[in-house]
Formats: C-alpha cells, sequence, structure tokens
C-alpha cells in the first residue's frame, strides 16, 4: 500500500474547509435575509422623512388614488390641509385641478369655469411639478403627487395648500 501523496492531502483539507466556509455563509444568509428584509429601503426611509416632514407642517398623509387616473393601481401620496372652519358652498361637490404638463386643467370643464380659477391656478403654480392634482372640498384641500422629491417640494406644498386656504373660493 501506498501512503496518500502530501498535495492530495493538502487539497483534500481545502476543498473539506472551503465547503464548511461555504455553508456557514449560507446558514448566515438565510438567518440575515428575513431581517434585511424588513428593513426599510432608502427610497422608504426618505418618504418617511417627507411625511414626517409634512405632519410636522400641520398636513395629513395619506395613501390614496390620485384623482383622473383610470387605473386602480396609480396611487399617490395625499398631503391635506384642513380647513378651520369647513365651508358651506362646496358641500355638494368637490373641486378638481389636475396636471396637464405644465398648465393645470379644472376637472370641471370650461362650461363651469369659475372667475376664481384664474386666482387658483396661480397658486397652483407654486407647486411642484410632482404634484398631479389638487383637491379642493368643503373640508380639505388635498395635493396629491408621488413624493418624488425633498423636503423642499414639502414646504412649497404646504405654503401653496395654505395660500389656496386662504383664497375665499366660495364666491
Amino acid at each position: 500500500m501506498s501512503s496518500p501523496q502530501p498535495a492530495c492531502v493538502i487539497r483534500s483539507i481545502v476543498s473539506e474547509s472551503a465547503w464548511k466556509l461555504l455553508l456557514l455563509l449560507l446558514a448566515l444568509g438565510l438567518l440575515t435575509a428575513p431581517l434585511m428584509a424588513a428593513l426599510p429601503s432608502p427610497t422608504e426611509r426618505r418618504r418617511g422623512r417627507l411625511r414626517q416632514r409634512a405632519m410636522q407642517l400641520g398636513l395629513r398623509v395619506r395613501l390614496a388614488q390620485i384623482p383622473g387616473t383610470t387605473a386602480s393601481h396609480v396611487h399617490g401620496a395625499a398631503y391635506s390641509l384642513e380647513r378651520s372652519r369647513p365651508t358651506k358652498k362646496r358641500a355638494s361637490a368637490a373641486l378638481c385641478w389636475l396636471r396637464s404638463g405644465r398648465h393645470w386643467q379644472s376637472r370641471q370643464g370650461d362650461a363651469e369655469r369659475r372667475s376664481d380659477d384664474e386666482r387658483f391656478e396661480r397658486v397652483l403654480g407654486t407647486m411642484p411639478e410632482t404634484v398631479q392634482a389638487v383637491e379642493c372640498n368643503s373640508s380639505s384641500i388635498v395635493a396629491y403627487w408621488n413624493e418624488v422629491g425633498g423636503e423642499s417640494d414639502v414646504d412649497r406644498i404646504t405654503k401653496a395648500l395654505c395660500a389656496a386656504r386662504d383664497l375665499e373660493l366660495d364666491s
């Protein structure tokens, strides 16, 4: 009988160690994968900071379907500013403006175009370009957007919603 060659013994030891190391790494991966999946992604953390900033500024934040979209999967964030006192004249229907490129279009159409639309559209012009719709009802004014941007965009939305709230749109 011949004794094993030293090179073969070294190869089998290295091979056995490599397999043990590979199995150890696989086991660690299986254990840490659920933990990593539970952590928020950088995008989720950024959106969380935007929503926190909005709430600090007095806005209410919720996820909602963007008005004017037909697909049920088109959702965005609705940042709303409550009116200090509900208006009586708008209790029946909400007014809605949709972004069409760089311009705003009243969802009510030209036949129902109101004299205050022009003043309101000037306020809408101060909104970030990522705001896709604005709705004004008896109790609140809501900006719908996809939360692409930074805290300065939240500040601009808040300022525009406050200006819109301050307009007397019930004349």
